[in-house]
């Protein structure tokens, strides 16, 4: 009887060939064994694969692949949209199929100046070489988000804010700019100076000894204070009467009352509501001169005016 047993390992190849038996028959019982006759070596079968991708070398496209790069099949890195940009070197990694792309891996666009800005996108495509330009494709040479060809004030510092024609804005449209707005929050019914503030106004007013009557001679004042409070029209008037130190004090209170309600009936006939006017008698109160002198006296016989926003 042959048997034939063989042990494989990966270095050795054993062949046990049991060819001759020998049998005892020195007892009653049976012994075999099989006896070796030849142990070979087997050859050894290296695989190389240089840069460890795990792909051979002898069937590996790419053998110098970087470590711990993601490689397909043929030991190159992987091109997830297939546009021919690997994927560590694509920056639109998920380009749409048969779309021609640049060294990037995006999708090539027509750009005639050459200014990093798509044809379809440029407002200016005509820019020349070397020219920085905005996100439009165009100059802005003060930086402020509006290009040249729209900017009606180039010269804006930076910094500033400014509005859709590249001019600093006036937040409340006062015709002062807010850098230069000392009064940034002026309502439209005031007329404001160069600060942004509402402009002021006063009412030279005097009157003869005991009378109340407003004199012909006041009528160019009363016109320039009238055309001033119709281009204010945020303002209401406090009118305050005067007089001087002469005669009963009661007489004289009463007096002060009558010349400010003369003033204001006559600032209404040009136009002035007179609900914008409050009238106060002050008397003899208050002077602002000499009582004991003629001028004195003249000048404490007058009106002042109050303007409230």
């Amino acid at each position: 009887m042959r048997y034939i047993i063989l042990l494989i390992s990966a270095a050795l190849l054993f062949t046990l060939n049991a060819n001759e038996v020998t049998q005892k028959n020195e007892t009653a019982n049976e012994f075999a064994y099989i006896q070796p006759i030849s142990v070979e070596e087997a050859p050894v079968i290296a695989i190389l694969d240089g840069d460890n991708d795990g792909v051979a070398d002898e069937g590996d496209k790419c053998p110098t692949t970087p470590p711990n790069t993601r490689v397909d099949s043929k030991g190159c890195e992987l091109d997830s949209d297939n546009d021919g940009v690997v994927n560590s070197k694509d920056d639109c990694p998920t380009t749409p199929p048969n779309t021609e792309v640049n060294s990037k891996g995006c999708t090539i666009v027509n750009d005639s100046d050459n200014d990093g800005v798509a044809d379809e996108d440029d407002k200016c495509p005509t820019t020349p070489p070397n020219t920085e330009v905005d996100y439009q494709g165009c100059r802005d040479s003060d930086k402020d988000g509006v290009p040249n060809i729209d900017d009606k004030c180039p010269g804006t510092l930076e910094g500033i804010k400014v509005d859709y024609r590249g001019c600093e804005i006036d937040s409340d449209d006062d015709g002062v700019v807010d850098s230069q707005d000392q009064c940034p929050d002026t309502s439209k019914d005031f007329s404001v100076d160069g600060y942004g503030c509402p402009q002021t106004a006063t009412l030279k007013v005097n009157f003869a000894t005991s009378k109340y009557n407003v004199d012909d001679k006041l009528v160019k004042d009363l016109q320039k204070f009238s055309l001033f409070l119709q281009e204010n029209k945020g303002y209401k008037v406090v009118i305050y009467g005067f007089t001087d130190s002469v005669g009963d004090s009661n007489k004289n209170r009463i007096l002060s009352k009558n010349r400010a309600e003369a003033v204001k009936e006559a600032l209404t006939l040009y136009g002035i509501d007179a609900s914008r006017f409050t009238t106060i008698g002050k008397g003899e109160a208050s002077p602002i001169a000499d009582n004991s002198t003629k001028d004195g006296r003249a000048q404490n016989r007058r009106i002042e005016v109050e303007l409230i926003k």
